[in-house]
């Protein structure tokens, strides 16, 4: 969808590295094993990176400025399979949800 010129707007998700520290947490082995619900894992090199997909937005596709990276078509494909998964079970809303509640954030 984000390819389609008919789009105007397209989504988003920040790539986080992963430092030393985290390597010890108990998502790290899940997300480099491809289990992790909402992190996708994209090594590059002897650098390790992560896809968090329950920060997505939406921009439009004028904001876009530079061409960095591209990431590897099967980690895109990965990508794109757990976007709509984290989607359908909701788990992007129910983090949402949760932020809203500790933060007292009233809607």
């Amino acid at each position: 969808m984000n390819q389609n010129e008919e789009f105007e707007y397209i989504l988003i998700a920040p790539i986080n590295t992963i430092k030393l520290s985290e390597k010890s947490k108990d998502w790290y082995e899940k997300l480099i094993y491809d289990e992790h619900p909402i992190f996708t894992y994209i090594p590059k090199g002897n650098i390790e990176r992560y896809v968090d997909l329950s920060q997505i937005m939406t921009i439009h596709k004028s904001l876009l400025l530079t061409k960095y990276d591209k990431i590897p078509d099967e980690r895109m494909e990965l990508i794109d399979e757990n976007l709509l998964q984290c989607l359908s079970l909701g788990i992007i809303k129910e983090e949402a949800e949760n932020i809203i509640k500790n933060q007292n954030i009233e809607i």
